[in-house]
């Protein structure tokens, strides 16, 4: 179950561009030894005044802004300057994404 979390502010800012797209069916490629499943929205999403700078845990949503495409973590990483955190999955959602391979998924509305 893959939801986005609702945040205010500066974070609803940073969804806003995403959640405009749901429902949106995409493969997550498996990146970085199943640390992180990514892919690339098109087009590519808009980053406009937004805060950089997060160190993202399992399930936290991101977009990697020099490639432009949709992170999410499987595991925990370093604060990157470059991340920018748009959301979070929550329950036990990044259970199904923490396996080797590309996946295919839907993010809708709930």
């Amino acid at each position: 179950d893959l939801r986005m979390s609702r945040g205010l502010g500066d974070v609803y800012k940073r969804q806003r561009d995403f959640l405009s797209r749901l429902p949106l069916e995409v493969t997550l490629e498996d990146f970085n030894n199943t640390t992180e499943k990514i892919f690339y929205p098109m087009p590519a999403l808009d980053l406009a005044d937004v805060t950089r700078g997060c160190a993202p845990g399992p399930g936290d949503i991101t977009i990697y802004a020099p490639w432009k495409n949709v992170a999410i973590f499987c595991k925990n990483w370093s604060y990157s300057n470059d991340l920018i955190k748009i959301g979070h999955i929550e329950g036990d959602g990044i259970e199904a994404l923490r396996t080797t391979g590309d996946i295919k998924v839907k993010f809708e509305r709930q």
